[in-house]
Formats: C-alpha cells, structure tokens, sequence
C-alpha cells in the first residue's frame, strides 16, 4: 500500500525510525551485558595470572646469606657505594603482572646470641647484581647451601669504624 499524503509518509516514517531504534537499542543492551560480562572475565584473569606468576616468581628467587670476615668494618663511603650498585638493578624482563616479586631484598635476622643475619635475595635475573660481594671481606653464600648453626659458631666481632655513624 503506498501512502497517498504527506501525512501518511510521515507516519509511517516515524514508525520505521522508532522500530529500528528498538532493535537498534536491545542489540546495543545485549552487546553491552556480553561487553561487561568479557571485561569482568578478563578482569578475574587477569587476577589469577597476577597470582599465579608472581606466586612463581617468588619461589625461583635467589638468596645470598652475606657472612663477613672478622674484621669486617665497612667505611660510609663502601655502603653508599654499594648501595647504589644494588639500586642500578632495573627490571629487564617480566611484567606488570609480575611486579612484586621483582624487588631486591635485603633481610635482617637475629640469631641465638646476639648475631644478626643478613640475607639478599632478587629474582633470577638480578643474580649477577646479588652475587656482587659489595664489600671487601665478605663471603656470599647461597641460602640453599647455608648450614645455620655451623654459621653461628664463626667468630664475631662487634663491627667498628665510620659504619656505625652511618644513618
């Protein structure tokens, strides 16, 4: 049937517009429910892998106990030196998923006695950094290879020098 006013034309126009603006608008609600539904998927995902690869990360780190020489009395200028050589480590590789776990980090214990233990360990990339002794008189040991308590029966000697005015 074709229209025979203006009038009609129009009308019939108006309800062509509206009806694809309906399916026009269920197909822009249904698009966006599947959009929201993919991004909150990928969001959960993205989650886990974070998890999963830094949980990863960490267990394959690598640890050095750092044991010093009797006479082992560092100068200021030896610990900001070697300060600075363990701040040069940049991430090369990994991700942002992976970020955590990528840090050097330096571990303080006390031992039976008094004695302080001191650990660095980084991921497997900053091995070659890690193994850097840093200071002359001290010996890197792995942790794997670390037996506690013979470590604790080396002589100590209580550190002296410009170290102990260091802040």
């Amino acid at each position: 049937m074709i229209p025979s006013s203006w009038e009609q034309w129009a009308e019939r126009a108006e309800r062509l517009v509206r009806t694809l603006l309906e399916v026009a608008v269920r197909i822009v609600q249904d698009w966006a429910v599947a959009i929201a539904i993919l991004a909150a998927a990928a969001a959960v995902a993205g989650m886990v892998a974070s998890i999963v690869l830094t949980r990863r990360a960490l267990a394959r780190r690598v640890t050095y106990v750092v044991v010093p020489a009797e006479d082992f009395a560092p100068t200021g200028d030896e610990l900001r030196s070697h300060a600075a050589e363990l701040m040069r480590a940049r991430r090369r590789t990994g991700s942002i998923l992976t970020r955590r776990a990528s840090a050097i980090r330096i571990s303080l214990a006390s031992e039976p006695g008094g004695y302080l233990t001191y650990w660095r360990s980084g991921p497997r990339w900053a091995d070659p950094i890690l193994r850097i002794p840093g200071y002359a008189g001290v010996e890197l040991i792995p942790l794997a290879e670390v037996d506690l308590d013979e470590l604790l029966q080396r002589p100590h000697t209580a550190p002296t020098g410009e170290a102990d005015a260091v802040t």
